[in-house]
């Protein structure tokens, strides 16, 4: 009979704690979405960043991605390779120490000696050597972390949503994952849409920026990545349906040109893109990128740009300053 009265009262505490978990769960839920949630989707200096600044002056929680996992990035070669993380330490600075890592774009700390620059060098290419191995092991070994890395963006994500209205910008995580935080937080999707032409200026302008101050070069990017992720995110056409601009074969050349200048001369072979690490385009990749853009223009002088999937809403920063913007996407999500 006692075990009967024990056994009854342990199933109705477990019951009472099950319950409780569940209304936690169902409260930080109801609560998250009690908040206004945007993602904002678009190439790299496309202006999602300023639109996020805007957002914040006015009082919106803003979660960028790439800040995120570059701590995750420098978390994760200090606890994998804490003898090389240590040379590197000492002569390139913690901010700048993702781009050595991943872009092998280094700059020193203005104080380091010739011999800490020369053994940092080494521990960078003994890391990367390492990071871009396509052994059995280094890909179960990176596969988990990306999986740790998309899970830890996405609770990041909810404990932000959690305090108040949040702006997203997002590039890391698969359409799962946006489509199961969209249900969460009852996101709206924005995509943020710049032309071509601007979108290299821009870069070129970003990149000028962070050489001239020569202290921080984390916002530095490659040529390569606005240009591919362009064609990667929008269609070329003849039909001005859905469009949202006009890219004419001129500008495009022209844009080409631009590009071609800012390459190096010496990049006379195609580079691959490793499993980890990143570069620029050489001149020879940029061409081979550029030929079956350039045979869609075979007969056409002028092409229609749309996006290859369908967003609920579009911002044109070309048209719109960054404060236009955050009025817009307070407005529509009132």
């Amino acid at each position: 009979m006692f075990r009967t009265k024990f056994k009854e009262s342990l199933m109705k505490r477990i019951i009472t704690l099950l319950l409780l978990q569940i209304s936690c769960v169902a409260f930080s839920a109801s609560d998250a979405r009690s908040h206004r949630a945007v993602f904002l989707k678009g190439t790299a200096c496309a202006g999602k960043t300023s639109i996020c600044n805007a957002l914040q002056k006015r009082g919106w929680q803003v979660f960028e991605e790439d800040s995120f996992l570059i701590k995750q990035l420098i978390v994760h070669v200090q606890e994998r390779f804490p003898q090389e993380f240590k040379l590197i330490k000492q002569a390139i600075s913690g901010k700048n120490m993702a781009h050595a890592i991943v872009r092998n774009q280094i700059l020193f700390k203005h104080a380091a000696t010739l011999i800490e620059r020369q053994r940092a060098s080494q521990a960078l290419d003994s890391v990367q050597m390492q990071l871009n191995q396509t052994t059995e092991e280094n890909n179960r070994s990176m596969t988990a972390w990306v999986k740790f890395l998309q899970t830890s963006v996405l609770e990041e994500i909810e404990q932000h949503a959690r305090k108040g209205n949040i702006v997203i910008d997002a590039w890391f995580l698969n359409a799962e994952h946006l489509q199961e935080l969209q249900q969460r937080l009852g996101a709206e999707t924005i995509l943020v849409y710049a032309p071509l032409a601007d979108l290299i200026q821009r870069t070129i302008k970003r990149n000028s920026e962070a050489l001239i101050e020569s202290r921080c070069i984390t916002s530095m990017r490659f040529l390569r990545q606005p240009f591919i992720e362009f064609f990667n995110d929008y269609t070329l056409s003849t039909d001005a349906g859905n469009m949202l601009c006009a890219l004419s074969k001129a500008d495009f050349l022209h844009t080409c040109d631009i590009i071609n200048l800012c390459l190096s001369s010496s990049g006379d072979t195609v580079q691959t893109q490793q499993l980890f690490t990143r570069s620029e385009f050489s001149k020879e990749s940029f061409a081979a990128f550029c030929q079956p853009i350039l045979q869609q223009f075979e007969d056409h002088g002028v092409l229609y740009v749309a996006p290859k999937k369908s967003y609920e809403h579009t911002i044109g920063t070309h048209s719109l300053t960054p404060d236009s913007a955050a009025e817009y996407i307070e407005k529509i999500t009132n």
